[in-house]
Order: C-alpha cells, then structure tokens, then sequence
C-alpha cells in the first residue's frame, strides 16, 4: 500500500516526487505507526515541516523519508490568522451540520473588520506606558563599577594604596625628579563607571524591541485594511478608476455586511497615525546610550524577575506592566513539535473550507442554488445546483478537492492548496509548472486555489511572466503553449477572492453550451417535416434542423408537438388494434382448418406498419424532448450574463455554419454571444461590456479580475493597434 498520495494528480506513491508543496502529500499509513517529526501521523495527514523546513518521516522500520520545504512555502502569520479566524466559523456550522445557505452567511473578508480598526488594548497600553519606557533610555539606572587605571594626575580623584609603589617602579610616569621625592605625571587611581547592562536594562531594550516589531506587523495590517476600504469606497469603484458597475455593485454587497467603508476608512487613518507616532518614538530608542550599551545577544525570558527596581521604580515598573501586557499575547511563546505539526493540519483544514466558502459564495453569486437545502456541507457531500446554465452538481472529495459536473462529464477540480506560490523561488515555480501542465499529468480543466494577497504580488521579485502564469486561468494567457490548469490567489484580505473563482466556474458551465451553437436537432418523419418550416426553426438541408431563437408561447401553440405525439400514438394503438383483431381471425382460421395465406399476409402487413409507427413516435418524442431541451439552452444563453435581464432573440441571428451571434441587453448595454477566431476559425463566447473602453489595465496580471470580475469570458486584450479585442481560448492568439 503506497504511503503518499498526490492531490494534484491524483496519484499514489511510495515517497514524494517532484516539488513538495504545502498542501500537495496527503500521508496514507493505514494502521501503520509512522511519525512524522516525532509526531504519530493519522490517515489523510498532510507531510509538512517543521520550524526549520524540514520533514522526516519514521516507522517502525526505521527512516521512511527525509526532505525540505522550499522557502517561502507557507502564508504569513497575518494570513494564516485571518484564514483561521474565518475557519474556526466554519468548523462550527461543520460540527452542527450546517447546510448552504448557513454557509453563505459568513463573510469570505478579514472577520471582525471594526475590532481590527480600532485600539486594541495593547496599542493602549504602550501609548499609556511610552513615556516611562523612553524616560528609562534616556536616565537609565545603572550599577558602579570601580576600576584602577593610570590617568593624568589632574584627572586622578582617589588614589589606591599601591599607587606609591608602582609609579616608584615605573619611571616613565614621573614627569621630574626632586631631591625629596618625584614630581608624577601619570598615577593610578580609582575610576568610578556606571555599569548599563543589567537585568532590569536588558528588560527595557528587549521591550523596544518587541514592541518596535509589534508596532510593525501592526501598521502593516492596517495598511492592508486600509486599502481595502480605499477599494471598497465610492471613489475607487467608477469606470475610470479601472473597474465595471457591475463588479463595483457586487463587491458592495459583499462589504455592506461587515463594516460601513467609509467610517472605516477614518478610523483605520486615525489610527494608522497614532501607532506611527508610536513606532517613531520606539525606534528612536535605537540612538540612546542604553540601547547601544546591552549586548544585542542579551535575552530575557517570557517571564520576568519582579525585582525591586522593577517594582519600585516610579518607571521601571510600568516598564514592566507593559511588557506582561505584551506577553499575554503569546508572541514568543515556544512551541513543542507536537503543537507545530498540529497548527499546520488545522491551518490546512481551514483554507480548504475558506476555498468551499469562496465556492459557495461563487456559485450564488452566478445565480445556482440547491434542490435540496438541508443537506449538511463537509467533507463527502454532494450537491444538485440549479442556474442560468442547468443543473450541476458540486461534490466536496475526501481529498478535500471540489469537483463540478455537468451532466456525466466533470468541468471543473478546484484544489485548494496551502503554498504561497507567489513567496517561492521562480526556479522551483518552473519545475512545478514543468510537473503538472506536461501532457501526462492529466490534469485538464483543473484550478488551483492558493493563499496569497494582493500585497505578497507587490512586493516580490518574480517577472512579469512568472506572475501571470500563477494568477490566470488555462486560457487567459498568450501563448501557443495551452496550459491544462489554472492558477488563483486567494485571500481574506482581497476583495476579488470571489470574483475570480465566479469567473472561472462560469467558464467552465458556459463554454460547453456556447460551444453546442448552432443547436442542431436531427429531424422527425417525413410526414412532419412541415414543422422545420417554421421561423424560428432552419433546416440545413441533411436531415437536421436548427433553433434560431426561443419560440413565443403563440407559435409554441401552433407548433404543437404534443398534439403530434398524440397522434402518433393512436395511429400505434390503431394498428395494434388491428392486428388483434388479425390475429383473433388467424387464430379461428386455424382452428377451422381454413385458409390463413390472407391473414397472415394482412398481420405482416400491418406488423410493419407498426414498427414504422413506432419510429415515426419514438423519433418525434425525440425532436420533442430535444426541442425542449434546445429551448431552455437558449433561453439560458438569451439572458445578460451582467445583469440577467432577458431578451427574446439575438441582435445578430446565429450563423447556421459558424454558430457566430450576437445579443444586446437593453438594461446595461454590455453585448454577448460567439465570436470567430481570426487566427484558428473557431468560435468562443465573450461578454463585451459599455464600458470596455474605458477601463484602464490596473497591473500586467491582474487587471482582468479587478476590472470585469466574473463578467467576462474569453479574455480581453488589447491587440498591436490598440483596439479591443479577445485571446481565443483554443489557440491563445488575441484576435
């Protein structure tokens, strides 16, 4: 029995192959002891590291495996704690049996937006207890310390019994002889220091610095909250800023729910000025005398000595209620193997349900709800969702990867993963990216979810390439390499989160249908051939017919299929009524001892009769059920993928050769349909929105999503003339 097994390829194996990721081995010992860093691993653990990044793997056979993590593998400490934060809600609808829309209750941002805004009590306490610390550096208590040197004689205050004998024994300190005695230049003497480096001092600098680094990651929390509520404020969301109306609405109400933008945006300032006056007086600390004089390799414990300066003293003891204050937040607190291995599979656990809540949440936002609201989500449910496209369903696996099937045939596997991509080295990037997108690696229309905010983009080193392929979909990028898998960054700190996974599941539910334009029904008899004459059916002439548009309720009545199938039927039923009746008259021939050549001439007659009939029947229940079918397809796609308004037939009628069509929402003006690729001749559907023109490319890699959000299907760009216009999805060619 293989002991890993890969999440992403769906593969078993003895060990790990190929680039480690935090996320990717899921470990399978059965009821086999194996300990992972010392700690007993439990079927469907995940291999991770430890502190140091690295991994070792034992049985009862001795070593069972050894590596290390990749740097920047797992999300920062800011991340991780909103992820958890968020997952702990989660765990508890889990744990009661919560069903959908339990779930879609709880906000996919930062939980407890308010709370982190304002003053926590610890940004209290240190702009109550600063004063006492700087007044501590700056008239430090110290200890004397004497010392015996040779100093200048004017310098000299106190002089050590043995100074007599050593100048009589060291010449070169006399500046003259007299008859009587000598005349000193130099003399030893007693010099009185005053010794900084003590206990209670190493408290104080130690303290500047942890509140320096607190003071730090503080800011930086708030910076990114900052910026969200800049994006979530009026002023950010108009056209010209780079984003739709349509995202802009969406994304309003997402955020309505947890905090009031603009009030939060004033506090977050206020206090993002406060801690930075705070920040400037600690590390101005860095140029006292105290801050230079203890030994930067000087620690103190996570409990201190009360001692009686530290008790005492009018500052030093409110140096020290600071430092406990600091300490309940149990920052430095050590950490056993056990409790890290631990952090790390629940942290894990809580981005796979974050990734389902941001699927949820996708899926509703679409449009889709489920046939059946009571059932509970976690791990190895199924669910029947209905929308603009159908029916689908949404199956959350017992490897924690979420699959959608439309039909029989499975569109999307979203797997959720822990790694930061965007924290790792571009060289380990290219060995993944040669890894999963190779021909082998089966993994077509496969997403890849993973934490990472918009700040980690900002900040690091990658090109420009590397960068779009870990944030874009299979066939968002130019290339004339078609990657089989797509790449997402997700975070509680973006507020796109949402919109990028709407964007792809609506690919993936949209392009089958789009693709199946021109939809063509393969004709009945001959005897109803009438019915292609109608106009909003086309027949192309080789014994199929094709749905122009929807027919009105008027011309539904004249086409009246079921009264056909009606017919149909009883000219079977009358048929087989005869040949009863034949084979009741054969049967007394029979017995009679008559001539039956007649009869049985007449029941084969009509037996052939009946089995044309039943063709006949079964091939219009057929065009029935597929003209139905076709209808509710095209009244889906006749529907603005923007704002649902409908309409009653294309702007531009669907080319019975190409499936090209074309429809205008006289709502928000944003066009759709099928378009045709100038490069391969194929057709791919696109949403051409008003406002296309005037949105601006916000970065290389990301400007999609934060400019259309879900509304949008094949990929806009931008071609050598400047016009707008999209990459074709099956050869990747912007034309």
């Amino acid at each position: 029995m293989s002991l890993f097994r890969d999440r992403i390829t769906r593969t078993d194996h003895q060990a790990p192959k190929g680039t480690v990721l935090y996320g990717r081995w899921q470990l399978r010992p059965g009821d086999r002891p194996v300990f992972l860093n010392s700690v007993r691993v439990a079927d469907g653990d995940l291999l991770v590291s430890d502190l140091s990044r690295d991994w070792r793997l034992t049985g009862l056979d001795g070593l069972a495996g050894a590596g290390t993590y990749a740097t920047g593998q797992y999300p920062e400490q800011i991340e991780a704690g909103s992820i958890n934060a968020i997952g702990c809600k989660l765990s508890e609808l889990v744990d009661q049996g919560a069903g959908w829309f339990d779930w879609l209750e709880i906000s996919p941002l930062v939980p407890g937006l308010a709370e982190r805004v304002a003053m926590r009590p610890l940004d209290i306490e240190i702009g109550r207890e600063l004063c006492h610390l700087e007044e501590v550096c700056r008239r430090p208590r110290a200890h004397l310390r004497v010392e015996i040197e040779r100093v200048n004689v004017s310098q000299s205050r106190r002089i050590p019994n043995n100074a007599a004998a050593y100048l009589a024994e060291h010449t070169e300190d006399w500046e003259r002889p007299t008859l009587r005695s000598v005349v000193p230049k130099r003399i030893l003497s007693q010099v009185r220091y005053d010794q900084l480096d003590i206990y209670e001092n190493r408290v104080c600098v130690r303290l500047a610095d942890l509140i320096l680094e607190y003071l730090l990651s503080r800011i930086n929390e708030l910076r990114r909250l900052e910026k969200m509520f800049v994006e979530a404020s009026d002023s950010t969301f108009s056209v010209s800023k780079g984003s739709t109306w349509g995202r802009a609405r969406r994304i309003y109400s997402l955020w309505g729910k947890s905090v009031n933008a603009n009030e939060g945006l004033v506090q977050v300032r206020n206090t993002i000025k406060k801690l930075e006056t705070y920040k400037r007086r600690v590390a101005g600390l860095k140029d006292t005398e105290l801050y230079r004089a203890i030994p930067r390799r000087s620690s103190v414990g996570t409990s201190i000595k009360m001692t009686n300066i530290l008790s005492n003293d009018e500052h030093y003891r409110h140096v020290a209620s600071l430092w406990q204050a600091y300490v309940k937040l149990g920052v430095n607190r050590q950490q056993t193997p056990s409790e890290i291995y631990r952090q790390y599979q629940e942290l894990f656990r809580n981005i796979v349900k974050f990734c389902f809540l941001l699927t949820a949440r996708a899926f509703s936002q679409l449009g889709f709800e489920p046939k059946a609201c009571d059932i509970a989500i976690r791990r190895g449910c199924s669910l029947e969702l209905t929308g603009p496209s159908g029916s689908c369903f949404l199956s959350w696996d017992e490897e924690d990867n979420f699959l959608v099937q439309q039909g029989c045939k499975q569109v999307l596997r979203i797997v959720p993963l822990g790694s930061s991509l965007v924290q790792m080295e571009e060289k380990v990037l290219g060995d993944l990216f040669g890894e999963l997108e190779s021909p082998s690696a089966g993994l077509d229309s496969t997403l890849l979810l993973y934490p990472s905010s918009p700040e980690a983009f900002s900040s690091n080193k990658m090109t420009t390439a590397v960068s779009e392929r870990i944030h874009s979909l299979k066939h968002d990028l130019k290339s004339s390499q078609i990657a089989p898998l797509g790449y997402l960054p997700v975070s509680p700190w973006d507020l796109g989160s949402v919109e990028r996974v709407a964007r792809a599941i609506r690919w993936s539910l949209f392009r089958p249908l789009y693709a199946s334009f021109p939809l063509q029904i393969k004709e009945p008899q001959k005897e109803f051939a009438h019915f292609s004459e109608t106009k909003w059916l086309a027949g192309n002439g080789h014994g199929f017919v094709t749905l122009l548009r929807p027919p009105t309720e008027q011309e539904m009545g004249r086409f009246n299929l079921s009264k056909s199938v009606e017919t149909a039927d009883n000219l079977l039923q009358r048929l087989e009524g005869e040949r009863d009746d034949v084979t009741g008259k054969l049967r007394e021939a029979v017995t009679a001892r008559s001539k039956t050549e007649h009869l049985n001439r007449q029941k084969a007659d009509l037996t052939k009769q009946i089995s044309e009939a039943q063709m006949a029947k079964d091939a219009l229940e057929s065009f029935a059920t597929k003209i139905d079918e076709s209808v509710r397809v095209f009244e889906a796609l006749l529907k603005c993928p923007v704002c649902s308004t409908g309409i009653n037939a294309p702007q531009t009628p669907v080319n019975l050769k190409t499936g090209h069509f074309e429809c205008e929402c006289p709502s928000c003006l944003s066009k759709w349909g099928n378009r045709i690729c100038g490069h391969c001749h194929k057709s791919y559907p696109v949403i051409v929105l008003k406002a296309s023109d005037e949105v601006a490319n916000l970065s290389p890699f990301d400007w999609v999503d934060r400019s259309f959000g879900q509304d949008v299907f094949a990929t806009p760009c931008k071609d050598s003339l400047g016009n707008w216009t999209y990459i074709c999805p099956e050869c990747n060619h912007c034309t």
